[in-house]
């Protein structure tokens, strides 16, 4: 379940002026016949979608393939971290990871945003490993994305996390180490405890 840096050559990081027609056909009309009923916030989201693929679109006819990349790769880490959250909702921790993984692999994320993404990660990974005792190696990659995430700008909440999923893998050492740190972030201001539902598998 490890993830990847490197954007494959089909993924959103190569754009040119070949993608015009990609990029025009995403959101075809669909027949109303094939076409499930959809809540208002999900209309409003694809409207959304279609707003920026619009602009994608203007964007490659004037060259400006830096911006149509940028704005398409926003699109993509979005709409990704999107079917995460769904993901989780549903108890479904195994598509999370896959869409995260999907996420990470876009160039040129800021660190800010890749220490949320490993943040969430972590938690989709931790909720696999407590699934079943099979999984339960997964504690320690959880653990490993909620580390990354805290160096990341994650902070508290990381460091908390990182303690349990230590904890679970049985790294008691480990476990106080990180939640001393995690004190030391709320005791220097950098963050506040209130609000992780740690009680909670993810």
């Amino acid at each position: 379940m490890k993830h990847s840096s490197t954007a494959n050559a089909a993924g959103p990081g190569r754009l040119g002026p070949a993608l015009l027609l990609g990029l025009t056909s995403l959101f075809a009309p669909v027949a109303a016949a094939e076409a499930p009923p959809v809540t208002r916030e999900a209309a409003l989201q694809d409207d959304e979608a279609k707003e920026r693929v619009d602009r994608a679109i203007e964007a490659l006819r004037g060259g400006e393939y830096d911006l149509a990349r940028a704005i398409v790769d926003r699109l993509y880490v979005d709409q990704q971290v999107a079917s995460a959250r769904a993901a989780l909702a549903a108890a479904d921790p195994f598509v999370a990871v896959s869409a995260l993984d999907a996420a990470l692999k876009v160039e040129r994320l800021e660190k800010k945003e890749r220490g949320q993404l490993l943040f969430l990660r972590g938690q989709a990974v931790f909720g696999a490993a407590s699934l079943d005792t099979r999984w339960a190696a997964l504690f320690g990659e959880a653990q490993e994305n909620f580390v990354e995430a805290s160096r990341s700008g994650a902070g508290v909440a990381a460091a908390f996390r990182a303690s349990r999923a230590a904890r679970m893998a049985g790294s008691g050492d480990e476990a106080l180490d990180f939640a001393r740190a995690a004190v030391r972030y709320v005791d220097g201001g950098e963050g506040r405890a209130d609000g992780l539902d740690l009680d909670q598998h993810y």
